[in-house]
């Protein structure tokens, strides 16, 4: 009985010592939450572009021929946004092509006022507000993860700008959103958790499973990520946008066989995400798709096999104009 009692006794004190570790590194990350964010979205020298929405600050990156062939690249969910595609926009404009990498509302350097909308429907709304705004015909959409959804939805409503869509490790029919709602709305733990997972210690953690070589995920990378993390409003609209009720489902989720533009999708081999359950769903429900796997890459395959999927993409968008 005595033994048992000991037992007991530890057992409760590493009860007690891993709460109070626990209650620690909450508010470790929930003070440095508060004073991590410190910059309003505005120019500076990785800033290319502007446009005003709403009478809010988007952020784009421009690159390439003014008459070359119109790529616009359209990132996930992921808080660094066009950042995402760091290793393409070089390749891709040096190819002929004239990239243009949006910056949605709360994510890169754009606005973090989430009354801009945030949803997938949101996005390909605001998308379409570029497009007018920039006088654009003929455009590739290139979507990565959630981006492919925004890709779809607009190619339905406007193929007649629509040239082409190339979908990267698309998450289509899947809700994007990773966290559990009733922990995230938590006054502390839920302001905390977020910090920690878009840029502190979890960022790592919550990425390295979607890379085949977690290599891949770099410090300098970490640290470019670390960058957009820091404007004022940037916790805050994470935390609107998971705990938002609505299913982030595109409104022509059962139309996409009336997408008419060729569809170049990729994806990795070792892709073990729900986005690699989608791809042949949509080889199926799409009318023209085209299917290329890239080895030993994961999720980030453009991250991963840069080469490849710059010269896929280069490909594709120059198809047709030579």
């Amino acid at each position: 009985m005595r033994l048992f009692r000991q037992l007991l006794n530890f057992i409760a004190a590493v009860a007690l010592i891993a709460a109070a570790i626990g209650l620690v590194a909450v508010a470790f990350g929930y003070v440095l939450a508060g004073a991590w964010e410190y910059e309003k979205p505005k120019e500076d020298s990785r800033q290319e572009t502007w446009m005003e929405v709403n009478g809010e600050p988007m952020h784009l990156t421009v690159k390439g021929p003014q008459n070359g062939p119109v790529m616009i690249l359209l990132h996930g969910t992921d808080v660094e946004g066009s950042l995402t595609f760091t290793y393409n926009i070089e390749a891709l404009s040096k190819a002929g092509i004239r990239v243009i990498a949006i910056d949605f509302p709360g994510f890169g350097y754009s606005t973090r006022n989430p009354a801009l909308g945030y949803m997938a429907n949101d996005q390909a709304r605001l998308l379409g507000e570029i497009i007018n705004a920039m006088q654009l015909k003929n455009v590739t959409l290139v979507g990565f993860q959630r981006g492919a959804a925004v890709a779809l939805e607009y190619a339905l409503q406007h193929p007649e700008v629509v040239a082409r869509i190339a979908l990267i490790s698309p998450q289509v029919y899947h809700d994007a959103r990773p966290l559990d709602p009733g922990v995230v709305s938590l006054p502390v733990i839920g302001r905390s958790l977020m910090w920690s997972r878009i840029a502190g210690p979890l960022l790592y953690e919550s990425r390295r499973d979607l890379f085949a070589n977690p290599n891949h995920l770099t410090m300098d990378y970490r640290k470019l990520v670390a960058g957009t993390t820091h404007i004022v409003g940037t916790n805050d609209f994470r935390r609107s946008w998971m705990t938002d009720q609505r299913r982030d489902r595109i409104t022509g989720i059962n139309r996409l066989s009336e997408v008419l533009s060729p569809v170049l999708i990729l994806s990795g081999t070792d892709d073990t995400s729900p986005s690699a359950g989608e791809v042949r769903q949509l080889v199926q429900a799409l009318q023209d798709a085209e299917w290329r796997e890239l080895h030993d890459t994961g999720v980030y395959l453009h991250q991963e096999d840069i080469e490849q999927t710059n010269q896929r993409l280069i490909e594709f968008g120059l198809r047709g104009t030579r």
